[in-house]
């Protein structure tokens, strides 16, 4: 979005249920630290089959959590442009991600 402070982000699948979270991560250490919740099951629960759009919506920095919490946006695009930000895709047989995809920007100009 154009104020510098919001991103818009959208989490396509195919053919993928059981879908218990959506997260925004980083690898520290060899190990996923969570970021950013793009969905979490207790709010919103478990998915059927999905094929297509499985999340979609804006973040802000008040969204940030864990190492990121308290930074800003341009802290986040670093790390997207660094190669070292990943979408994890958790379901219930896959909690450490089912499927897991480095983001890859979108820039409109």
């Amino acid at each position: 979005m154009e104020d510098g402070n919001t991103m818009s982000y959208i989490v396509d699948a195919n053919n993928i249920s059981k879908v218990s979270n959506v997260v925004v991560s980083a690898w520290t250490g060899g190990r996923p630290t969570d970021l950013i919740d793009l969905r979490l099951r207790p709010l919103e629960g478990v998915s059927a089959p999905v094929t297509g759009i499985l999340v979609a919506g804006n973040f802000t920095p008040s969204d940030f959590r864990n190492t990121l919490k308290g930074d800003q946006m341009s802290d986040l695009i670093k790390l997207i442009l660094d190669g070292n930000a990943y979408v994890r895709i958790q379901t219930n047989n896959a909690p450490l991600g089912e499927i897991v995809g480095k983001i890859t920007p979108n820039v409109v100009r």
